[in-house]
């Protein structure tokens, strides 16, 4: 056996998503080492929901910025007609270019006939190796007002890949965010098994969606019914539409309970799913 990657796509602001994670891991700890991977870059708090320990955060430099050289800019103008955004303005000191608004388009860089404009390097955002009690967990996370490109998402994600490859057999759990898709397209990529949990009447209507963009990168998927208590009647709702969609369908059974695993960590969340696990570990394993 080598590895297998699990991708989990639920909506992160669910207050449970952590425990359900928590219970996933212990359950595929059964057959080798486990790394998980917070595919939220924009707001992701795994890591701090299972109190995870950083045991490596590194700087990603993910774009340029256009800067000007003040020592050698003549004032002439000619960049501020060439931003279309308007990042380039004449202050009482000189030409300056906000790097928050700039794109980096390179517009300005090219029209100045002194070459006064540098394109430098731009940290973009962070990624992160934290320890819990389950083992490795990788994260990342894109600074205030940077732009969302997918680089980050895909480098963080090759490292929890690469940490799971060294660790073989294992599973690699991928929490991907179902309200952003592109970072859903990005988790899927090399995906053995596509999860889709549904939790809300929200999560069910974006079920076809989800399900199209496995097929798309040729992911088996499966739904997991997490519907908590007082949502019952949603459950009738579910299986009509894994029906429609051709989804296998597993169910958790909540409140999560606990109970204690080999883990020689804190027990963990597994009773929910313990039933459900057999069958989205035949899908896992056996292609």
């Amino acid at each position: 056996m080598t590895i297998k990657q699990l991708v989990v796509v639920a909506d992160h602001s669910w207050p449970n998503i952590a425990e359900v994670l928590r219970a996933l891991a212990a359950l595929a700890a059964r057959d080798g080492a486990v790394v998980l991977f917070d595919g939220n870059v924009h707001s992701g708090r795994l890591a701090e929901q299972l109190c995870a320990s950083p045991a490596e955060v590194v700087r990603f430099v993910g774009g340029r910025v256009a800067a000007i050289d003040p020592t050698r800019c003549d004032g002439c103008g000619l960049c501020l007609s060439a931003c279309r955004l308007c990042a380039i303005q004449r202050t009482d000191s000189g030409i300056a270019i906000d790097p928050a608004i700039c794109e980096a388009c390179q517009s300005c860089y090219y029209q100045c006939p002194i070459h006064a404009i540098d394109m430098l390097e731009r940290d973009t955002g962070t990624w992160t190796r934290s320890t819990w009690a389950m083992g490795a967990l990788f994260s990342a996370r894109l600074d205030v007002g940077q732009p969302d490109s997918g680089k980050l998402l895909n480098v963080a994600r090759l490292q929890a890949r690469t940490a799971a490859m060294a660790a073989r057999p294992a599973t690699l759990i991928v929490a991907a965010p179902a309200d952003q898709p592109e970072a859903v397209s990005s988790c899927l990529f090399g995906a053995d098994l596509a999860l889709l949990l549904v939790t809300s009447e929200q999560d069910l209507q974006g079920l076809g969606a989800q399900s199209a963009m496995a097929a798309t990168a040729r992911v088996r998927a499966m739904a997991l019914d997490c519907a908590s208590q007082g949502l019952e009647p949603l459950r009738g709702q579910v299986e009509a539409v894994c029906r429609d969609l051709a989804l296998d369908l597993a169910v958790a059974s909540p409140p999560l309970h606990r109970e204690s695993t080999a883990s020689p960590a804190a027990a963990q969340s597994v009773g929910s799913l313990s039933q459900a696990w057999p069958g989205i570990r035949r899908r896992l394993w056996v292609r």
